[in-house]
């Protein structure tokens, strides 16, 4: 019996039938709306890139953290018994100088439950030509303890985040935003990063931690990433502004769900772990994803003594997130940035700053590290308390990537069209792995040219490989053209693709 005859003889088929005509249209021309790449670069930080897949997976990379800190608290005015650097501190490249704004707190220690408190605070200032040995400038600007050869360039302000504002006048080119107090944030505008005025202070409620601001080439609004206490817990919000001054749409971004909670039973009435801080930043450039590192704060069985719940601690973990709103935990919520060995300087906690630094075909990632928990007290290990800024490395690309094993694999990107005449490849197959490009039509069909058993064959570690078939690497006979790319795998890692002119 036919189709047509079916519906014929049972009414209820023709609905049946007719749905899956539609079920069947509407997939086909789903398949058909290509995303528009241009010349960007892609990365596999979500699976957008992801048609079609069999035996491969999405692993996260972690960078690898370097044992020695490459700023402590060593100068004449920074006693190391009682001043230390603190989490809330910037850094960035600009002009070949890694710049660095770091927090530093003036210490007074004492007994349990929380072993200091703070005196004295400021904001100070360093540079780099290499990223790893830091000078100290003595700038003159703001009297302490009787002198101004120091690095001083905002006293009195619990730390904050420095950034570039494209928008403003060349006196605001800097920005910085600290605690108001009473719900306020004060902004503070610089034109070199070393002169600071207060500009103005705008209400946006609750911000206790390091809040993050930046201008949105996407949303064209200013965006602030800041925390907020909905109960005994808390959570992280983001609020957007034309100007600065009128934040507003209030939505949470992150907040320990169901399955953060169900980790563990805590020992008191506060969850197991909430989130204490968030470096927010968009990469690989500013119209690319939004990428958060939430510093994860871990608090559930009982340690007596009058102590808090234990252990007490921070690590960082990777979101993603393509509108800046809902943000996806990544890799089953394992940790990118991790606390030390016992011994070292950030063996207590990890505080990532905003936000990586490019350095070549790496990122590097800077944090603050203490060996200490939250309260003060020293981990196993240690022979005093200690902080700096450290540094962890990272390849480029690298927070995520497509695995195949031994045994191979592949994946089928979505339709896309572009623009360029080469394909580059983020690759690493090891010694023994290999990669082939295969590019396919609307249909899925190879495209003459560019098939696999045309492909040269990739074995390489390369941030930058061409593909290429036999002696042809030229794509741009294909430009502005729905197509998509097969890649067949095994034993290696894939970061990333783009099309390059």
């Amino acid at each position: 019996m036919s189709c047509l005859q079916l519906c014929r003889t049972f009414p209820l088929a023709v609905i049946l039938f007719n749905c899956l005509l539609s079920a069947r249209s509407n997939a086909g021309e789903q398949s058909h709306v290509a995303i528009d790449v241009g010349s960007r670069k892609q990365l596999f930080l979500d699976e957008r890139l992801i048609a079609s897949s069999r035996g491969v997976r999405l692993e996260m990379n972690v960078p690898h953290a370097m044992r020695d800190p490459v700023l402590v608290a060593d100068q004449p005015w920074e006693n190391p018994e009682d001043t230390f650097v603190w989490s809330y501190s910037s850094v960035m490249r600009v002009d070949g100088k890694t710049r660095l704004w770091y927090h530093v707190n003036k210490l007074k220690f004492r007994p349990q439950p929380v072993g200091f408190i703070i005196t004295d605070k400021w904001l100070a200032y360093a540079e780099s030509k290499d990223g790893i040995h830091f000078t100290k400038p003595k700038l003159e600007l703001n009297e302490y303890q009787g002198g101004r050869a120091n690095n001083i360039v905002i006293p009195g302000v619990e730390g904050g985040h420095v950034w570039i504002d494209p928008r403003a006048r060349g006196e605001h080119r800097y920005r910085f935003q600290t605690y108001g107090g009473a719900g306020k944030l004060a902004f503070y505008g610089s034109p070199d990063g070393i002169r600071w005025m207060k500009t103005h202070t705008a209400v946006v409620g609750h911000n206790d931690t390091q809040n993050i601001a930046f201008w949105d080439a996407t949303v064209k609004r200013y965006l602030l990433f800041t925390r907020k206490w909905p109960g005994n817990f808390r959570v992280h919000r983001r609020l957007d502004s034309k100007d600065l001054v009128h934040w507003k749409n209030e939505v949470v971004v992150m907040q320990a769900d169901g399955t953060d909670i169900a980790k563990f039973r805590s020992a008191s009435r506060v969850k197991p772990v909430d989130y204490y801080g968030a470096c927010v930043f968009k990469y690989p450039d500013e119209h690319g994803l939004f990428v958060m590192l939430p510093q994860a704060f871990w608090h559930w069985y009982a340690r007596g003594n009058q102590q808090r719940v234990g252990p007490n601690l921070y690590d960082v973990r990777l979101c993603v997130s393509r509108d800046g709103r809902q943000f996806r935990r990544v890799a089953d919520r394992s940790v990118f940035l991790r606390p030390g060995p016992e011994g070292s300087f950030y063996s207590g906690s990890v505080w990532a700053l905003p936000a990586p630094v490019r350095m070549g075909d790496e990122l590097w990632f800077y944090f603050q590290g203490s060996n200490a928990d939250h309260d003060g007290n020293l981990i196993p290990g240690s022979d005093k308390f200690r902080t700096g800024i450290g540094r962890a490395v990272l390849r480029l690309d690298g927070f995520l990537s497509v695995d195949a094993g031994f045994n191979g694999g592949e994946i089928v990107t979505p339709l896309m069209r572009f623009q360029g005449k080469r394909l580059e490849l983020n690759v690493d197959s090891g010694g023994g792995g290999v990669v082939m490009v295969e590019l396919l039509d609307e249909q899925g069909h190879p495209i003459p040219g560019f098939t696999v058993k045309e492909a040269t064959p990739l074995c390489c570690n390369s941030v930058r490989k061409t593909v290429t078939w036999g002696q042809n690497g030229d794509v741009s006979r294909l430009a502005s053209r729905p197509v998509k790319i097969r890649f067949r795998m095994r034993d290696c890692k894939l970061y990333a693709f783009q099309f390059r002119p």
